[in-house]
């Protein structure tokens, strides 16, 4: 099964910012993308893992309360 690739502007509308700035994002670096030809495709897994990569503040165990017990 292939996984959905996104297109710039759909990513943008996703993450409530203008399409160009995604542009600069994954040229930074900063956002996971693939060049096809002249246009960048995003798979929508990487972008979630992204968004949870920088989610603040981050989970953790110890702030959460849980111990090894828990799980």
């Amino acid at each position: 099964m292939t996984e959905e690739l996104i297109n710039t502007k759909t990513l943008g509308k996703l993450l409530g910012i203008h399409w160009r700035t995604v542009i600069r994002m994954v040229e930074r670096g900063e956002l996971p993308g693939y060049k096809v030809g002249e246009q960048w495709r995003f798979k929508r897994s990487e972008i979630e893992d992204y968004l949870r990569s920088r989610r603040y503040p981050p989970a953790s165990d110890a702030i959460l309360g849980k111990t090894s017990e828990d799980s």
